[in-house]
């Protein structure tokens, strides 16, 4: 057995009490690994669970082979365990996969019912759709919690330590608990009983950077079309700021927007609002949009830190977004936006 009594004992401590707390996450690709270095580099224990051999062993290498369990169970050492399984788009209708995530629920739930079971609360940090907390968190024997990253994929490590942002739910003891967790970390907390409320945030935010990129790259295709000269274009960008309510609307068009989380989110988004009767047309054109980006000029290769800089209150253009503004746009095709999902 991997973990003896005598470590469970060390680690069934009140964690009020100030000391590192030991956090566990199963999933340990590019969120749990990074969320779980975060944490260490912070001062808490860390453990994680991942069925890849590879990422075991990238575990056992960074923080040592007692770091890397060898099951979910062994998990239950910890006293917060963060789920950072993929929710990748459903082939069916493109909403949020949650078959792996249900499937970690339903090992949690035996896990927390354990009378040696130190975890005093489980952490959503994959993006699910709003509602699914809810429902998660009537299968545990312990607190429930969502607190979703927000990481660009070119500065993981960097939004990992400093994260943008930290958003958290749930009911008291919960919160007690993550905020005793992120007590060494220095961002903007927003923080809400409702799970519900964390879950939208997230997709609020990806969609909303999704659907500017769409809408600039409408004005750019359409600036093409009358004749109306790159440099002039770029000015409109320029000027934008000037105006502090515009300070930060501005993305450079392009390319379509493709990198980890974006289409996915979009596509989520739509079929959460479907389910929900809602009319979803202001994504559904972002998709579509975006899908003619895809086939005509492919995905943006740059990050956002590439093409974008904060510059006197406002975000600017870097010297490679002018360049890249300069080029000409391939002739864009027609595609079906119905087939925007299946194809993200």
């Amino acid at each position: 057995m991997l973990f003896g009594a005598g470590m469970l004992a060390t680690i069934a401590r009140n964690y009020e009490d100030g000391d590192q707390m030991l956090v566990g996450a199963i999933g340990c690709g590019n969120v749990g690994f990074n969320t779980l270095r975060a944490f260490n580099a912070k001062g808490h224990q860390v453990i994680g669970f991942d069925p890849s051999r590879d990422a075991h062993k990238r575990l056992a290498a960074t923080f040592g082979s007692s770091s890397a369990a060898e099951s979910l169970a062994q998990l239950r050492i910890a006293e917060a365990v963060f789920i950072c399984v993929p929710t990748d788009p459903h082939p069916e209708n493109g909403g949020a996969d949650l078959r792996i995530f249900e499937e970690v629920i339903n090992e949690l739930s035996k896990v927390t019912r354990e009378l040696d079971s130190c975890i005093r609360v489980v952490v959503q940090r994959s993006t699910c759709p709003p509602g699914t907390a809810s429902k998660m968190s009537k299968q545990l024997a312990t607190e429930y919690s969502v607190n979703p990253s927000f990481l660009s994929k070119a500065t993981q490590w960097e939004d990992s330590i400093t994260p943008p942002r930290i958003a958290f739910s749930g009911n008291a003891t919960a919160c007690r608990t993550l905020r005793e967790i992120y007590k060494d970390f220095d961002s903007p907390f927003f923080v809400s009983e409702a799970h519900k409320c964390i879950e939208m945030l997230k997709y609020i935010e990806n969609t909303i950077d999704c659907a500017l990129i769409s809408l600039w790259n409408e004005y750019l295709a359409y600036a093409d079309r009358i004749g109306l000269p790159r440099t002039e274009f770029s000015a409109i960008m320029d000027a934008l700021g000037d105006r502090p309510r515009f300070s930060s609307v501005i993305r450079v068009p392009g390319g379509a927007f493709g990198k980890w989380c974006f289409p996915k989110d979009v596509a989520a988004a739509v079929n959460a609002m479907k389910e929900a009767a809602t009319p979803s047309l202001i994504l559904e054109a972002t998709q579509a949009r975006n899908q003619i980006l895809l086939a005509s000029a492919g995905d943006n290769p740059y990050s956002t830190s590439d093409l974008l800089e904060w510059r006197h209150d406002r975000l600017s253009l870097t010297p490679l977004a002018r360049e890249l503004l300069a080029q000409p746009s391939a002739e864009e095709p027609h595609v079906d936006p119905s087939q925007s999902w299946r194809e993200a």
